[in-house]
């Protein structure tokens, strides 16, 4: 497994080792997590937050067989509660420290964005109709 095109243009550092990468609430978190796998990235992780996002069994096989590629990974954020128990067990296995993502704060900028759109859209919208129609 080779980085994508993607994940190449993530600049790298050997003067800053530990890295941090957080993928909160990515809906693909698994399919997006396979590609630092086989770049330099995984080697310099230390925290990987995949918390509130969306992972199948085989994005956690994946991870575990790999595992040792995360060499550095001390913290691993996952959503541990929508996991079977037989992934949570695999899960485990990859850093010191896996943490549920129930013990993080859920990120909600995305759904604020989306609710001041829609206030927006429709405080716009009553303002062009007419009076008698409001």
């Amino acid at each position: 497994m080779g980085p994508s095109a993607d994940t190449a243009a993530i600049p790298i550092r050997s003067a800053r080792p530990n890295a941090h990468l957080k993928l909160r609430r990515a809906r693909y978190a698994g399919s997006i997590v396979r590609e630092p796998v086989g770049a330099p990235l995984a080697r310099q992780l230390v925290v990987l937050d995949l918390s509130h996002g969306s992972l199948n069994p085989a994005d956690i096989e994946v991870l575990v067989q790999y595992k040792n590629r995360f060499a550095q990974l001390r913290e691993l954020w996952l959503p541990l509660s929508r996991l079977r128990d037989q992934d949570r067990g695999r899960a485990m296995e990859m850093a010191r420290n896996v943490i549920s993502d129930a013990r993080g704060p859920q990120d909600r900028l995305d759904d604020e964005v989306h609710e001041y759109g829609l206030r927006t859209r429709t405080s716009g919208a009553r303002r062009a109709l007419p009076p008698d129609r409001l």
